[in-house]
């Protein structure tokens, strides 16, 4: 039994790894190819004038956040390890740039997934939840930069070349992968031997224990497992939208183990694990958020 675990957990391993690799490798070579462009110096003056609302002096990583969270957690690291950053900044700077980060995923991903499986009015209250509560917590990221940092500025070029850009890239990807691979074996290993058990002692009927199982591995999936159930009948969509909030909560557990703390580890060192504490608690507490629209649009009768 045992041993059968384990080859499922390698084969959803390479499933996983097959899927999320190429697309994070291309993300990362076509972000630095964007940010060796001159053109890239423009959109980060207006990013980081944006951020030393924050007293950051570090608005140009915010704004590569728009092209690639990886990217931009390395130019933070390259700051940090020249100690042109401290700790502080790297910790706000990341929080602030869950924003960017969010505004491209719902543009790019979410948004075509979504609006087509829910629906265009559950589609869009679910990625408008996702926005505000991704804005909220940003305004408390400039709220921590006003009261915890001192502002100023650094020189810090990013003008660099094509060529060095797509290098340090793919030296970066393979750092990754070192830790990244072994890291998403475990976890998934452990959410064959027990996760499942543990949800269904929750005693949910089985449409939302679906929704919530799928969308604990992966978002998407879940998202869609949703809308198939939407569509049959079998779950309403105050349902789904609650459902999809709880998969949420638990998926941002799994994500900050199995992508999250192998990237920050691997660029920050040690630091990388409060790192990654910090920005997990403040995911949570983007949920929180969500989660108290979504109940206010319930008690309204809007939903």
């Amino acid at each position: 039994m045992r041993d059968l675990l384990i080859e499922k957990a390698a084969a959803e391993t390479i499933a996983l790894l097959r899927l999320v690799l190429p697309m994070m490798l291309v993300g990362m070579l076509l972000a630095s190819f964007f940010y060796s462009l001159p053109q890239f110096r423009k959109v980060s003056d207006k990013i980081t004038a944006l951020a030393s609302l924050a007293n950051l002096k570090s608005g140009v990583a915010v704004a590569a956040f728009f092209a690639h969270k990886v990217t931009a957690l390395s130019i933070l690291a390259d700051m940090y390890k020249k100690s042109l950053i401290d700790n502080r900044e790297v910790m706000i700077a990341s929080i602030i740039g869950m924003l960017p980060m969010g505004i491209r995923a719902v543009i790019l991903l979410l948004a075509p997934i979504t609006i087509s499986a829910l629906g265009l009015k559950l589609g869009m209250i679910y990625l408008s939840l996702e926005l505000l509560s991704r804005f909220l917590v940003a305004l408390i990221g400039v709220y921590l930069g006003r009261r915890y940092l001192v502002g100023g500025s650094i020189d810090y070029t990013t003008e660099v070349s094509l060529k060095s850009s797509l290098f340090d890239a793919l030296k970066q990807f393979c750092r990754v992968l070192l830790v990244l691979v072994p890291t998403v074996f475990v976890v998934i290993l452990l959410l064959n031997f027990g996760l499942s058990s543990i949800l269904s002692s929750l005693n949910l009927d089985a449409s939302q224990l679906v929704v919530i199982i799928t969308g604990t591995s992966s978002t998407i999936a879940g998202i869609g497992v949703a809308g198939s159930l939407l569509a049959k009948g079998e779950i309403d969509g105050r349902v789904t939208l609650i459902s999809l909030m709880i998969a949420s909560a638990l998926h941002r557990i799994i994500e900050s183990l199995r992508h999250s703390m192998p990237i920050n580890v691997s660029l920050f060192g040690s630091f990388g694990l409060r790192l990654t504490l910090v920005l997990f608690l403040m995911n949570e507490f983007a949920l929180f958020f969500s989660i108290t629209f979504l109940f206010l649009l319930i008690t309204l009768n809007i939903l």
